[in-house]
C-alpha cells in the first residue's frame, strides 16, 4: 500500500527530528509545509533524499492577519505532493508504531487512529526505547488532524479545497474535514500512536519547550493567552463556557488555498 504523507512542521524541527525516520519506514513520501522564517525544519528535511521528503515553504500560514492556519498552509501542500492515491495527514509530534499491521482500507472512508500520550520528554534523544503501553491512551474519538488517512479520489472531495481555509488558528478545519464523511465512514485502524507531549497546546503557533534544549520562544506566553481564551470561549478542559470574543475566521481571505 503506498501512502503519500504531509505535515505541518514551524517550529516544530525537534519533534520532526524524532518522529521522521518512523514515518519514512511507513509512507512513500513525505511533504513537509513549513514557513519561511523556521531554517531549522528546511535544513532537516535537506538531510534526506528529495525523492523521500521535500519541503514546500509558505507564508499561508499567516496571511490575512491569521496567527496559524493550518488548513490554508496544507491546502497549498496538497498542490505541491499532487492530490493521488493514498493521503496520511500526521501531525510532526506523532510517533508510529515501529511495526504496522496489514492495512485493509477502502476508498470512500476516512481512517484514523487513537493515541497515547507521552507527556514527560525530559531526556528523550529517540523514539526506540519508548514505553509504548506505559503511556495512557487517551479516551477520545478519532480522524482528528493528528492521523487522518484518506483515498485522494474519494467521491466526498472531488473539489477543492479539501481543507477549509479560513480559520485564523490550527484548530476546526481538520475536524469539519473528518465530518465530511459519514459517521458510518469514519473509521479506526487496529493500532495507536504516541503523541508526543500533551495536546491541544500549540494552535496559535508552538507553546512548548523544545526537547533538546528546553528552550521556550519568547512568543509562548501571547499565543498561551490565546488559546486560554479560546478554551473559555467553548468551555474546555473543564472550563465553564463564557462566549467572550475571540476571532477564530478570517473575514475576507485572499485566495482560497
Amino acid at each position: 500500500m503506498d501512502i503519500n504523507a504531509i505535515t505541518v512542521c514551524v517550529e516544530y524541527d525537534d519533534y520532526l527530528r524524532l518522529t521522521l525516520p518512523r514515518i519514512l519506514q511507513h509512507v512513500k513520501t513525505l511533504t513537509v509545509v513549513t514557513a519561511p522564517k523556521d531554517q531549522l525544519t528546511q535544513s532537516l528535511v535537506a538531510e534526506y533524499p528529495q525523492n523521500r521528503v521535500k519541503a514546500h515553504v509558505t507564508d499561508a500560514f499567516y496571511r490575512d492577519g491569521a496567527n496559524f492556519n493550518k488548513g490554508r498552509a496544507l491546502e497549498e501542500g496538497f498542490d505541491v505532493m499532487v492530490r493521488k492515491g493514498w493521503i496520511l495527514i500526521l501531525d510532526a509530534d506523532i510517533v508510529l508504531p515501529q511495526v504496522l499491521p496489514r492495512l485493509v482500507t477502502t476508498c470512500g472512508k476516512i481512517y484514523g487512529v487513537p493515541r497515547r500520550i507521552m507527556s514527560n520528554l525530559s531526556g528523550l534523544a529517540n523514539v526506540d526505547n519508548i514505553d509504548w503501553h506505559a503511556m495512557p491512551l487517551r479516551s477520545e474519538g478519532h480522524n482528528y488532524g493528528y492521523f487522518q488517512l484518506f483515498h485522494a479520489e474519494d467521491p466526498i472531495i472531488t473539489k477543492k479545497p479539501w481543507y477549509e481555509t479560513d480559520w485564523t488558528h490550527a484548530g476546526g478545519a481538520d475536524n469539519n474535514f473528518k465530518n465530511r464523511w459519514h459517521v458510518d465512514n469514519r473509521a479506526r485502524l487496529p493500532f495507536d500512536v504516541i503523541h508526543l507531549g500533551d495536546p491541544d497546546q500549540n494552535w496559535y503557533g508552538r507553546v512548548q519547550k523544545r526537547v533538546d534544549t528546553g528552550e521556550q520562544l519568547p512568543e509562548a506566553a501571547s499565543r498561551k493567552a490565546k488559546l486560554t481564551a479560546l478554551h473559555r470561549r467553548h468551555g474546555w478542559v473543564g472550563q465553564k463556557r463564557t462566549g467572550e470574543a475571540v476571532v477564530e475566521r478570517i473575514k475576507k481571505p485572499t485566495d482560497t488555498a
